[in-house]
């Protein structure tokens, strides 16, 4: 079914001015307002019906713990309600910004447009003079440039009840199977400052990264950060001048989140639950591309854990790696992604 979204950008000529990225940055920022509504009608219907007029003691939800759905709900409703004012903020001072720069609209017509006293009318204009909201830059499109390497990166491991973890396969280098990640900026936080470990910047990232490879939702204060450090692994973008050839990675840990498997196709495929001994396998795959058991092409054919991911998940108690394998992956994972040959 097409989303409101896509009507809308389906019916604005006008976005063809932007470039093929600025229309893929309006379309998934547009989404997300998009769903985050979503979320809060969901839970106005709730509170409308009665339902969270006291604790439901029949729903139980994805567990098995009374009234967990309704929980679910309302912790999806509170995630969602912080994502959606401040980019409402930023939304309403382009509005007011407009009205009174372009338009000459007096402090008493704007009064009168939102209802409030003129005072009041004036103190918001005031308040944008003074300092822009946190998301004025978001609400105009600028971002950091998306092909340069911040050299932050993030990843997030879903862990079900019973210590099984979901996982995808890459559909782009560098190969493998690999947990929800992606570089720190883009997500509404200034830049993190680098190496500097679980920063507001890393949790949005981390939950804006899980949403957007395979559709589930977490709040960032539920996460739980399990690993970080400076790795030499490359990545397709450009290097600043003098920048480091890596990554500063903070990995975090979900046991909680909400919504069903909904994999992005042009960044992963084949999303699935698999056990401790599933993942122990795809470690040692990894392990015999590392070591030049097998080639680049049967790797991608059947690809093991992405590489840099078997330090990670090793680090974080999910896989058993012996030192000399870890070191050969290493290697392998810090091979630039467009010159990794076959062994």
């Amino acid at each position: 079914m097409e989303s409101y979204t896509d009507r809308a950008l389906a019916q604005s000529p006008e976005t063809n001015r932007l470039s093929p990225d600025e229309r893929e940055f309006l379309r998934r920022d547009a989404f997300g307002l998009e769903s985050t509504t979503a979320d809060l009608i969901y839970a106005l219907i709730a509170i409308r019906t009665g339902d969270w007029d006291e604790r439901d003691t029949t729903d139980f939800g994805d567990h098995t713990v009374l009234g967990a759905g309704q929980r679910q709900l309302m912790q999806t409703a509170l995630h969602s309600a912080d994502t959606l004012l401040p980019r409402i903020e930023a939304l309403r001072a382009w509005a007011l910004h407009g009205l009174r720069t372009h338009h000459d609209a007096s402090h008493a017509e704007i009064a009168t447009m939102l209802g409030v006293a003129r005072s009041t009318a004036q103190s918001r204009w005031n308040q944008i003079e003074k300092r822009r909201p946190d998301l004025w830059d978001w609400a105009r499109g600028i971002e950091e440039n998306s092909n340069v390497c911040d050299t932050e990166s993030v990843g997030i491991i879903v862990e079900y009840a019973d210590g099984d973890i979901l996982i995808a396969d890459r559909t782009i280098t560098p190969w493998g199977a690999a947990c929800p990640a992606g570089h720190a900026e883009g997500h509404g936080h200034p830049a993190p400052k680098p190496g500097v470990p679980d920063q507001p910047a890393h949790r949005a990232a981390a939950v804006g990264e899980l949403v957007e490879e395979v559709g589930l939702r977490a709040r960032p204060e539920d996460l739980e950060l399990v690993a970080h450090g400076w790795r030499d692994n490359r990545c397709g973008r450009e290097l600043r001048p003098g920048a480091p050839e890596g990554h500063w990675w903070n990995i975090y840990r979900t046991r909680l989140w909400t919504g069903d498997v909904q994999v992005a196709p042009d960044e992963v495929t084949n999303a699935r639950r698999v056990t401790p001994e599933q993942l122990q396998e795809l470690v040692k795959r990894t392990i015999d591309f590392a070591h030049g058991r097998i080639t680049e092409a049967e790797f991608r054919a059947r690809p093991g854990v992405e590489p840099v991911w078997v330090r990670w998940l090793r680090d974080a108690g999910y896989a058993r790696v012996a030192n000399p394998d870890l070191a050969a992956v290493e290697i392998l994972a810090a091979t630039p992604p467009a010159t990794v040959t076959e062994a």
